[in-house]
């Protein structure tokens, strides 16, 4: 899910469930600090964990064991759920 369905989809949310104090302002601000604040801290969280364990090396053809390129995957697997990509912002 790219950013901009993910914020149609908070805005049908609140619409029909808050339909009394539903505002698009309002539910733009909170889109921007959810992207601000926890899809900022989403993205250093996953650095840290990768630069922890740096298994799996471009160009580096030892480095890429099965083991090495399944952790690799794994942390690529989780950015792309919880994270939108660049390009989808």
């Amino acid at each position: 899910m790219n950013k901009e369905e993910l914020k149609q989809k908070l805005h049908s949310h609140l619409k029909l469930t808050m339909p009394h104090t539903y505002s698009e302002d309002w539910v733009n601000s909170l889109f921007y600090w959810i992207e601000t604040n926890i899809i900022s801290q989403l993205e250093k969280e996953m650095a840290k964990v990768e630069d922890q364990h740096p298994y799996k090396q471009a160009g580096n053809l030892d480095s890429y064991s099965k083991y090495n390129e399944g952790w690799s995957d794994a942390c690529d697997v989780i950015r792309q759920s919880l994270i939108p990509k660049e390009d989808e912002k």
